[in-house]
């Protein structure tokens, strides 16, 4: 038994996930500490994010609640794109004002390339 499962922290993502999600856990959780920070942030506080899913390609959406959104994508629950390559791992991720603007950074993200992508993720840090 690993520490994972005597603390109970995956009880309800088991048979959803591949094996090696507590360990993606544990390496963001630095990552999910800081955002929880932000959730102390105006109402109208939207983060846009990337993440990198198991077979290393990325994908790229909005939330208000970052921690959660990753909860979903893992759980099998999320994006349609995501489903099947579980497990996914946060690599990026920026507060902005709003949805609207979100969205706008959401759809010019998502006509990158993965280089450009990787290029635009090192500036905007």
């Amino acid at each position: 038994m690993n520490k994972w499962d005597s603390l109970g922290f995956l009880d309800d993502l088991k048979g959803q996930i591949k094996p090696n999600i507590a360990q993606l856990y544990e390496c963001e959780a630095s990552t999910l500490i800081e955002m929880e920070e932000e959730k102390n942030k105006p109402e109208d506080s939207w983060f846009i994010y990337i993440v990198e899913c198991s077979d290393n390609s990325y994908y790229t959406g909005i939330t208000n609640d970052v921690p959660k959104r990753l909860l979903t994508h893992n759980s099998g629950k999320g994006a349609k794109y995501t489903r099947g390559r579980l497990p996914v791992a946060l690599i990026w991720f920026k507060r902005v004002n709003g949805k609207s603007e979100a969205s706008k950074l959401e759809y010019k993200i998502k006509k990158m390339t993965r280089k450009e992508k990787e290029k635009w993720m090192k500036m905007k840090k």
